[in-house]
């Protein structure tokens, strides 16, 4: 069959409506899933979250998805006016009337749409991210703080875009009619830097973090990690970067040979086994190539879009069925690659979400998968535990709708995690011990400390044992030394009776220094002095 630009035009109108009606049916899913939990707090999170709390974060879970269905519906209404609307005709016969030069249309076009998308989504962002928070007593931010970091995001990525897309309809136009390959490699290329990137992000923070001095801790690391296939380089602890959002625990490095960073606000809060637990979650991941996979499948899904593209360019009908004249785009000289992404902008995001729902589905499997290798390897109960401490966003709900989360998340939900290990453990006939053991037992944090303090108190009791010692060895050669005092002459020693450099009169013996006690990681206060 033969698409036709009627059909181009009908397959836009159907993408729309069926987005649009899938994100009423999600949002309503959502407002449900809020209000049907409101009762109690899910098992895990009852000693971390009171009931009132709980239920305030249903009601803002509730209107917050029903904020993010207004966004859905203005986006499907951008989307029918700038293609069917011949909003991008207007915009390019605009741009041909300034100049003459393709390319140039080609950009003007293609960072208009950019700043159109900008201007349009901002008022909702803001009545989304914003309003609605600082409505519920969420927002931490001013008004004028949040513009300021807001307006200079977007500005910033439109600043950046402008020499990018410039370049890349350049080397589109250089390359030919396989300038969508070209997009496709660079597209790969981008994946590949990401991952070597998240890889060897432990020796670009080497600086900013310090090793773990709680030796039983690392040798539990290093055994772990040697079951499961890998060699433990170090153990550091450090900040958390603000932009780092998910992992609480990284394992950057190459082959066999692996670093664990583990976050200060990780180690504050889980205990040793638990501790153990997440790395282990993290090493199933590197083990069973996780990343690769997830690499595997965005290059899968690039090479669809950029394939789409490369037919577009040169086919009348897919203009036509957008509303772009052809007589403005393929009629004219060039490859035309940068009509055709100024069209898949607006349109493509509507007619392949349902791969965006796919992509998240593949993800929070694997997730649900590396989880259940920490919890064979540390026990389900450990890692659900771990799991709860760890979880930060308590203004949205912790019983959503798994349609809803799918469809917009591609991590899923501590509670939902917490959930699935419950149920690993029911099909096991595991007991959970959901408990809380924290109150008895230390964190990593608190041991780390507190070894941390004890070498500080075995050094300062070193250092001033060495000053005393210092001290009393100056007084006794004073004490036992007779001394000459040089007037600057040289005397004769047969008239003196002194020698030059007199012998002491009794042999000086310099006191026993204390040496420093190895310290244990149980150790609260400084090991006695040999």
């Amino acid at each position: 069959m033969q698409l036709s630009a009627n059909n181009i035009e009908h397959i836009l109108l159907i993408s729309c409506a069926l987005y649009v009606f899938v994100e009423c049916f999600a949002c309503a899913r959502q407002v449900i899933a809020a209000e049907r939990g409101i009762g109690k707090v899910p098992t895990g999170f009852r000693n971390k979250l009171s009931l009132a709390a709980h239920q305030k974060a249903a009601a803002f879970t509730s209107e917050s998805a029903q904020s993010r269905l207004v966004l859905a519906f203005v986006s499907a209404a951008f989307a029918v006016l700038m293609t069917t609307g011949h909003g991008l005709t207007y915009l390019t016969a605009l741009f041909e009337t300034l100049t003459d030069n393709t390319l140039l249309v080609q950009w003007s076009l293609l960072v208009s749409i950019m700043g159109l998308m900008v201007v349009v989504s901002l008022p909702l962002e803001w009545l989304i991210r914003y309003r609605l928070r600082e409505r519920f007593g969420y927002q931490r931010r001013s008004r004028k703080e949040w513009f300021k970091r807001t307006v200079g995001i977007s500005t910033a990525g439109l600043a950046a875009a402008l020499p990018a897309t410039a370049l890349l309809l350049i080397l589109c136009e250089v390359t030919g009619p396989y300038w969508w390959l070209l997009v496709w490699m660079l597209y790969l290329a981008w994946l590949f830097w990401r991952w070597r990137l998240s890889l060897m992000r432990g020796k670009l923070w080497s600086r900013a973090s310090r090793p773990i001095q709680n030796e039983a801790l690392r040798r539990k690391v290093r055994s772990l990690l040697a079951e499961e296939g890998f060699r433990m380089e170090d153990l550091v602890i450090m900040t958390r970067p603000p932009a780092w959002k998910y992992a609480h625990v990284l394992l950057p490095g190459s082959g066999e040979l692996r670093r664990v960073v583990v976050f200060a606000d990780t180690a504050a809060k889980l205990t040793e086994d638990e501790l153990l637990a997440v790395i282990a979650s993290q090493a199933a991941r590197i083990k069973f190539h996780h990343g690769p996979w997830r690499i595997a499948l965005s290059a899968a899904g690039g090479f669809i879009t950029c394939a789409v593209l490369g037919w577009a360019a040169n086919t009348p009908v897919f203009f036509e069925g957008l509303g772009f004249s052809p007589s403005l785009t393929v009629m004219q000289p060039g490859t035309h690659a940068g009509f055709a992404m100024a069209a898949a902008v607006i349109a493509f995001p509507i007619v392949f979400f349902p791969l965006r729902a796919l992509n998240n589905f593949i993800i929070r499997q694997l997730r649900y998968a590396a989880d259940r290798c920490g919890a064979a390897k540390m026990g389900g109960d450990t890692l659900a535990r771990a799991l709860a401490k760890l979880h930060r966003d308590y203004s949205n709900t912790l019983t959503p709708s798994r349609f809803y989360s799918v469809l917009h998340y591609d991590h899923p939900h501590a509670a939902m995690r917490v959930a699935h290990l419950l149920k690993y453990m029911h099909a096991r006939k595991l007991e959970p011990h959901l408990a809380d053991p924290a109150p008895a037992l230390p964190t990593v944090l608190s041991q780390e400390q507190a070894i941390t303090r004890a070498l500080r108190r075995e050094r300062t009791s070193f250092n001033a044992a060495r000053r005393e010692a210092e001290e009393a060895l100056t007084q006794e050669l004073l004490t036992q030394h007779d001394w000459v005092d040089d007037d600057g002459f040289e005397d004769d020693p047969s008239k003196t009776g002194k020698s030059e450099r007199p012998t002491p009169k009794a042999s000086i013996s310099m006191p026993d220094v204390p040496h420093i006690a190895a310290v244990t990681p149980a150790a609260s206060s400084p090991s006695q002095h040999g």
